[in-house]
This record gives C-alpha cells, sequence and structure tokens, in this order.
C-alpha cells in the first residue's frame, strides 16, 4: 500500500513539474509573438528616423 502511494505521488509530482514546464514555455512563445507584432507594426506604421514607435509594452 505504502509502495503505491508513493508512486502514486511521484506520478503527479512529474505531472505537476510538466505542466509549469510547458506553462513557461508557452508564455515565452506568447511574448515572442507580441513582439513580433509590435515589430511589423512598427515597421508598417512608422519612419525608420521616427523615435515615437511604440515599446513593446504598450501594445
Amino acid at each position: 500500500m505504502k509502495r503505491a502511494s508513493m508512486q502514486s505521488l511521484r506520478s503527479c509530482l512529474s505531472i505537476i513539474v510538466l505542466s509549469c514546464a510547458l506553462c513557461i514555455f508557452k508564455s515565452g512563445i506568447c511574448e515572442a509573438q507580441q513582439q513580433a507584432k509590435v515589430m511589423t507594426y512598427n515597421l508598417l506604421n512608422y519612419d525608420a528616423a521616427d523615435t515615437s514607435r511604440n515599446t513593446f509594452s504598450e501594445l
């Protein structure tokens, strides 16, 4: 009984760790996508010398 519950606990912990790693990975992808959107917006809407372009945090 004790061995089965330890194995179950290990399985649950493994799932939690993998879920957290996936969330961190996904948030990195979302941040990169947002930065790409901002850079594309800036390229399409502002001259290269324009310093009033949007920063990553404004969109």
